[in-house]
């Protein structure tokens, strides 16, 4: 619907032809995945943690806990 409105629009708030340069195109689209992956393992990495692998819920949220990859927490 917005694409349609932008390109029918005399004075378009984007203008849609943008797209059709390819380096845009492409780092448009680069951006939205980096900020996909970013917003993956800022929200949903410690949620899945959380309630998939039985992690308590501050060690989940705590940065230290991820990079160690998908192992569960040693007993203490």
């Amino acid at each position: 619907m917005f694409v349609i409105w932008e390109l029918n629009d005399a004075h378009p708030g984007v203008d849609i032809a943008l797209f059709r340069a390819r380096n845009f195109s492409v780092s448009t689209l680069a951006m939205a995945l980096g900020y996909g992956v970013f917003f993956g393992s800022i929200v949903l990495l410690p949620l899945w943690l959380w309630r998939r692998s039985s992690y308590p819920s501050l060690r989940s949220a705590y940065p230290g806990s991820s990079p160690r990859g998908f192992r569960p927490p040693p007993d203490s």
